[in-house]
């Protein structure tokens, strides 16, 4: 099920990913060198989600929380750096299970919030993990209502992420 919302392009972007398998999630940054190591700092407006038919880029309106869906070639800078800085991508790891790679999306949900409830605020992936032979379902979930860009995570289910976004999250379709 995936809801309708106004950009119907948006809508047939993420049609496309339904029991497709994630290879990784990205998120951009840059690097700086200070004193003697390198920092990397990241820019959690612009994430990356790797299919092997497509490349998405999540993107948050850092004014209003909205997330935007877009197909790209490639992972490219969204922002400026200084120029003795470096782009630089970083992929999400799942601490519990490595990495998301080979996770089957099993259901897409768009969420809504308060002030734009016509845009969608956050997204989330049902999946399935095949990890060992093993199946479990897990919930990926990217929240643009963060101050910081897009939360990116995951859960044992979507009740689990909903508990504490509840006072936020206007309705779920």
């Amino acid at each position: 099920m995936i809801s309708k919302v106004e950009n119907k392009q948006s809508i047939e972007i993420l049609t496309s990913c339904l029991n497709k398998s994630i290879k990784d999630i990205y998120v951009t940054g840059w690097t700086e060198v200070r004193e003697n190591y390198n920092c990397f700092s990241t820019m959690d407006w612009w994430c990356y989600v790797q299919f092997d038919h497509l490349l998405l880029c999540f993107s948050s309106d850092t004014t209003k929380g909205m997330l935007q869906v877009d197909i790209h070639q490639k992972i490219e800078c969204n922002f400026e750096i200084e120029d003795d800085d470096e782009f630089t991508v970083m992929r999400i790891n799942n601490i519990n299970q490595g990495h998301y790679n080979g996770w089957v999306i099993t259901d897409i949900e768009l969420f809504f919030g308060n002030y734009y409830p016509q845009e969608p605020a956050a997204l989330g992936f049902e999946c399935k993990d095949f990890n060992g032979g093993v199946e479990t379902n897990r919930y990926i979930f990217f929240d643009a209502m963060t101050i910081d860009g897009i939360e990116v995570g995951d859960e044992k289910d979507k009740t689990s992420f909903l508990e504490d976004k509840r006072h936020y999250f206007e309705k779920l379709v």
